[in-house]
C-alpha cells in the first residue's frame, strides 16, 4: 500500500485529496477536511495543533488508521524529545540516583573489583569527606 502522503501529493487538487480521504477512510466531508488540515500541520512541524486535529477526526471516526498512526508517531516523537531534553538538563546521576558530584562516570576508568566505576565514585566521595548515603535509595527488593 502506498504511503498516504505520497498519494496525496500526486493528486492535483484539494477536492481530489478530500474525495480520496472520504473514500479511503469513510469520512464525511467535514472530517476529511480536518484530516487533510492535520496532515498539513504535521508537515509544517506544528505537531501540537496537528494532534488536536487528528483527535477531532478520531472522535467520530475512532477506527481511522491514518489519524491513529499519525497521532502515535507525533506522540512518540514528542516523548523522545522530552526525554532527550530531560537527560540533557539533568545532573549526572548513578544508577540508583546518587549525585555524581560533577564526575562523569563514563570517563572514570573501572576499578578492578566488585564495584567498578561506582566504586570510583564512592572513593571520590570518601576522599572529599562527602556524606553520600543520603543520595542512595534503599533497595528493599520490592519492585
Amino acid at each position: 500500500m502506498a504511503d498516504l502522503s505520497s498519494e496525496l501529493s500526486s493528486t492535483s487538487s484539494k477536492s481530489e485529496n478530500l474525495a480520496y480521504l472520504q473514500e479511503t477512510w469513510g469520512l464525511d466531508a467535514k472530517h476529511a477536511r480536518i484530516l487533510l488540515r492535520a496532515q498539513r500541520l504535521e508537515e509544517k512541524g506544528q505537531l501540537d495543533l496537528a494532534l488536536t486535529y487528528f483527535k477531532a477526526v478520531l472522535g467520530p471516526y475512532p477506527e481511522c488508521q491514518e489519524a491513529i498512526e499519525n497521532m502515535d508517531m507525533i506522540t512518540r516523537h514528542q516523548e523522545a524529545n522530552q526525554a532527550k531534553q530531560q537527560l540533557s538538563t539533568a545532573p549526572n546521576r548513578t544508577r540508583k540516583g546518587a549525585a555524581s558530584f560533577g564526575v562523569n562516570l563514563q570517563m572514570v576508568k573501572p576499578i578492578p573489583g566488585q564495584f567498578g566505576a561506582f566504586g570510583a565514585l564512592l572513593d571520590l566521595c570518601n576522599y572529599f569527606g562527602a556524606d553520600y548515603s543520603r543520595y542512595f535509595e534503599e533497595d528493599d527488593g520490592a519492585h
